[in-house]
């Protein structure tokens, strides 16, 4: 017996529940000796609001690049206020 329309739709739609949905990007400029908006921080969210922000900070003499874990829309990590603004862009209500 075919599925029923809303039992294909759950069955089709479990597994994309997990895919990015939520994209938010900041660009910023930590630092005053570094030119242009070089810096940023993304932020990747499914449905569920878990996923991860990845801030890369640019100075003249190297790049750093740190990676925090979000589940339900919060970090066990202090966030900067970057992160959180990138996190808004992607939808986020905090």
């Amino acid at each position: 017996m075919p599925d029923r329309p809303e039992q294909a739709h759950d069955r089709v739609k479990g597994p994309f529940q997990i895919k990015i949905q939520h994209v938010g990007l900041v660009r910023f400029n930590p630092f005053e000796d570094t030119g242009g908006n070089q810096s940023f921080a993304l932020a990747l969210l499914d449905a569920n609001a878990d996923g991860i922000v990845l801030s890369s900070l640019h100075s003249r003499t190297a790049t750093r690049v740190y990676v925090k874990a979000i589940l339900a829309g919060r970090s066990d990590a202090q966030l900067s206020a970057e992160e959180v603004a990138a996190l808004r862009d992607a939808g986020l209500a905090i």
